[in-house]
């Protein structure tokens, strides 16, 4: 009988501040994309958390909880009427997203603006001082170096990113199985990220694709695949 192998646990930081849930959402959406290409691994072996999502169950847990018990200083069992002050619920949200990340073999922290995120920097200092390895959006590129703001040459109509992304997950895994070099993979992975935010940042995606030589490595790698 095979070993069941242990899923990577992965976490996610991302600025919540001033964001909306759907933008939350989205940001952590992207960030767990581009972790699995730049791993080249499946999803199916990585457990995802976030200090978002971790903060909403643990929210809920504690309105559906009456009560919580604790023990006093005598040991005995005592009643203690959960109850957070609004302008600290920041910190309570910081303390339960540190739980989650002691939990994890790694962490992630995107976009680029996490470094602005007061609860982001105090998860990064905790994974630095506690020698959690960690990786940051900005180790990749400037996104910003494909802006064009001709429609034309961005040419989003003809961009299928879902299908374009499905693509790319498939080329850097037989790029790992074939013993690609790092360079080659990092080109792969910087391309998909212009592929994630082309849209939203009128990225000329088509551009990206030709400088990366994307062509070329799915011929090299996808032939017979």
């Amino acid at each position: 009988m095979e070993m069941e192998l242990k899923k990577m646990r992965v976490f996610i930081s991302t600025p919540m501040s001033g964001k909306t849930e759907e933008e939350i959402q989205e940001a952590v959406r992207k960030a767990e994309e581009l972790y699995l290409l730049r791993t080249g691994m499946r999803r199916e072996d990585v457990y995802f958390y976030n200090n978002f999502e971790g903060g909403k169950r643990a929210l809920k847990f504690e309105k559906e909880s009456a009560e919580k018990v604790f023990c006093n200083d005598d040991g005995d069992l005592m009643a203690h009427q959960y109850s957070v002050e609004p302008k600290k619920m920041s910190v309570w949200y910081l303390g339960i997203a540190l739980c989650n990340l002691s939990d994890c073999d790694e962490a992630f922290f995107y976009p680029e603006d996490w470094i602005h995120a007061r609860g982001c920097r105090i998860e990064y200092d905790v994974c630095r001082q506690y020698d959690i390895p960690c990786h940051t959006a900005e180790e990749c590129f400037d996104l910003y170096y494909y802006y064009d703001d001709c429609d034309k040459n961005v040419d989003l109509k003809n961009l299928n990113k879902d299908s374009e992304l499905a693509d790319l997950r498939d080329l850097i895994a037989e790029m790992h199985a074939k013993g690609a070099t790092a360079e080659e993979i990092r080109s792969v992975v910087f391309y998909s990220m212009v592929i994630m935010d082309a849209d939203k940042k009128h990225l000329n995606w088509k551009q990206a694709k030709a400088d990366f030589g994307i062509s070329a490595l799915m011929e090299k790698y996808m032939q017979g695949a």
